[in-house]
Formats: C-alpha cells, sequence, structure tokens
C-alpha cells in the first residue's frame, strides 16, 4: 500500500471506532492526539515525534511573543525566522545534510515543510494582529501537522481551527457525515490514482520521467496536476467531514474560470485565501497608510505583486518563477484595469456575445496557464 493510502485507511478506523463510542468530535486536545496516533501509524514513530516536538517549540514562542508580552515587531522578526527556515531546508539547499531518519531531523524537515510553515505563520498572525487565543501544544499540533492535509494541502486558517476549541459534549459521528465522508475518499482516490496516473502513463509510460518539452505535453501535465492534486484535496475533505476537523473546499472548477483572476480564487483556494490573509491585505493596508487613500491602486498592484512573487518562490527558488509570478500579478492588474474601464460595457452587449465570451474565457486561462506551466516545467520536471 502506498504511503497516501495508509492516511485515509487510518482515518476510516478511527471514524469508525469514534462511531461506536462517542467522542467529542469538537475538541482540539482530542483531535490533536488523533491526529499523532495517525502520523504515527503513517509514518512511524519518529514522525510523530517531531510533530510533537515541533509544537510544544512552536507554542513556547507564541507564548512569549504573544501582544501582552512583545511589540509587532517581534511577531515580524519571527515571520522572517520561520520564513528562511522553510526557504532554506524545504527548498533544497541544506536538506541534503539534514540527518532525517533521527528525531532532529524530522523535527528540522517538519519545521521547513512547505504547508507546516504556511500554518505556523497564519498562527503567528492572528495570534498577533486579531488577538486570537492561543491553542495548548496538544491542540496547536492538530492545527500545523494535521495529517490528511500533510502532503498537499489544503490551508486552514487558525481561526477556522479554533472552532475546535469549543466546548461540546460527547456524540456519536451522524452516519449522514460517514455517506458523505467515504463517498469524498472514493472520488478523490479514483480521481487521483486512476484519472491521474492514466494520464501520465498515456503520455509518459509507467516509469517515464515527466518532462515538459513542448506546448501540448504542458497542456496534459496540467490536466494530470489538476487531477492528481484535486483528488488528493476531495479526499482530505472527506476526511476531515467525518472528523469533525475544519478542512477547506481547495478547488471550484478552475478550468471552467473566465479570467486568471477567477482562475486563483479557484484553484488551490485555501493557498490563495493564505495569500490574501498574510500577505495581500495587511501590505495593501500599510501602503495605504504610508502613502494615503490617494495611491490606493498602487497599494494594491504592489501588493498583488509581493503576493505572486512570495507565492510563486515558495513553489520554487528559481528565476523562472520569479519572472512567472510577476508576469501573473501584471495579467491580474490588466485585467482589473479592464474590468473597471470596460467592465459596464461588457454588460451591455448582446447576450450572444456575452455567452461567446465567456466560453472564450477558460480557453483564455487554458492557453496561459499551459504557457506558464511550459515555461517554469525545466525548474520542477527534471529527470
Amino acid at each position: 500500500m502506498d504511503p497516501f493510502s495508509l492516511p485515509f485507511l487510518g482515518a476510516a478506523v478511527v471514524a469508525f471506532l469514534a462511531m461506536r463510542i462517542g467522542v467529542p468530535w469538537m475538541r482540539a486536545r482530542w483531535w490533536g492526539l488523533v491526529n499523532l496516533v495517525a502520523l504515527a501509524l503513517a509514518g512511524g514513530w519518529k514522525l510523530a515525534a517531531a510533530a510533537a516536538a515541533l509544537s510544544l517549540v512552536a507554542w513556547v514562542g507564541l507564548f512569549f511573543l504573544r501582544p501582552a508580552n512583545s511589540s509587532r515587531s517581534s511577531y515580524a522578526k519571527l515571520l522572517l525566522l520561520v520564513t528562511g527556515l522553510s526557504f532554506v531546508f524545504y527548498k533544497g539547499q541544506l536538506q541534503d545534510l539534514i540527518p532525517r531518519f533521527s528525531l532532529v531531523g524530522w523535527c528540522l524537515v517538519a519545521v521547513s515543510f512547505s504547508y507546516v510553515c504556511l500554518r505556523l505563520i497564519d498562527a503567528i498572525r492572528a495570534i498577533a494582529w486579531e488577538r486570537a487565543p492561543l491553542l495548548d501544544p496538544l491542540s496547536l499540533s492538530g492545527f500545523l501537522l494535521p495529517f490528511h492535509m500533510l502532503l498537499a494541502g489544503p490551508i486552514a486558517s487558525y481561526q477556522e481551527h479554533l472552532v475546535l476549541a469549543r466546548p461540546l459534549l460527547p456524540q456519536p459521528l451522524p452516519f449522514p457525515a460517514v455517506v458523505s465522508g467515504i463517498s469524498a475518499i472514493l472520488t478523490g482516490l479514483v480521481l487521483k490514482a486512476v484519472v491521474a496516473d492514466a494520464i501520465r502513463v498515456a503520455t509518459y509510460g509507467v516509469d517515464g520521467f515527466i518532462i515538459v518539452e513542448s506546448y501540448a505535453q504542458a497542456l496534459l501535465v496540467l490536466l494530470y496536476l489538476y487531477f492528481d492534486f484535486w483528488g488528493y484535496s476531495i479526499a482530505a475533505t472527506g476526511i476531515g467531514r467525518m472528523l469533525g476537523v475544519p478542512t477547506p473546499v481547495n478547488f471550484h472548477a478552475p478550468l471552467l474560470s473566465p479570467t486568471i483572476t477567477a482562475f486563483w480564487g479557484n484553484w488551490h483556494a485555501s493557498l490563495g485565501e493564505w495569500a490574501k490573509r498574510n500577505i495581500y491585505l495587511p501590505l495593501q493596508i500599510a501602503l495605504v497608510r504610508r502613502f494615503g487613500i490617494a495611491r490606493a491602486n498602487f497599494a494594491g498592484i504592489a501588493s498583488m505583486t509581493v503576493a505572486f512573487a512570495v507565492t510563486g518562490l515558495w513553489h520554487r527558488l528559481d528565476w523562472r518563477f520569479l519572472a512567472w509570478a510577476a508576469g501573473m500579478a501584471l495579467l491580474l492588474g490588466v485585467e482589473k484595469l479592464v474590468r473597471d474601464r470596460f467592465g459596464p460595457r461588457i454588460r451591455r452587449l448582446p447576450p450572444r456575445v456575452r455567452i461567446m465570451l465567456r466560453w472564450l474565457g477558460p480557453c483564455y486561462v487554458i492557453w496561459l496557464i499551459s504557457l506558464g506551466l511550459w515555461f517554469t516545467a525545466p525548474s520542477v520536471f527534471r529527470s
């Protein structure tokens, strides 16, 4: 059984047992404990121990850097430290030097793992700027390293996860939640293990490496990545539904989006929301306060460019991704200008013309996204 299937099997067993004994589903500490057990089953005791150790260290840091004890500048320094660790270790600069199979090695890998880093940054922002309460170490581990969202997201916000800290009497898992969750898990497994793999095998063979040498291959790889990523996200949503853990929907038919702006709101939506919460809005507010409301458009475009640059480099530390991010930010800026200037005129066009534009929109989106994949592929897919 491949590692992808182990967490889902563990979740099904845990959910079945919980149906029999009636556990307090909405309690953050219970979820933290169940999550550590699932991590141990899926990746061994060292992974679970690393998750517990990382959560304890993060909790200590957040406890002593709460707003009551320090200024926001301390949080800014912590954000830079966490981001730096992620970029240095996870992006392969020093990862080969880490003793991965020791407990210390597991902790370093966990700290540098991208999704853990993003969740930690979200927790820092929520506690510092929004005065959100600090979860205890066990509960925090369930947020930072949820086993069903660990490999490829989605990324639940810290504020969403706080719902688990609300008191709730023990209750059995409702049967409709079981049916809905199992259906989502099976759908995700089919999309990932059947549809996505069929596209990959048909294009490159069973043991072939993914190499994008033409635009046609870029289009096929886009479809493969979509079904692979979408399948994992649907299965994760099903597990979250069964366990009562906030797990956001990550895809909203992105390949049918009429614009690039809509596409990035529908593709890996939880990452887009993370970038909006933690980069775009704070930076935009800071720029407006610095330069005044008269330059709000400038602040919006600059903030969007920085947000795309960070998310681009988060995917890969490479000049191609930086150029790709700049191009996408430029496209979003152009689309905003067109929408603000010509939006009323477009809405007054004849219905047939608007229907034609609605059908041409996805073609425009798929063409540009595939072109971007073709451009960045040499940095991602190497034989």
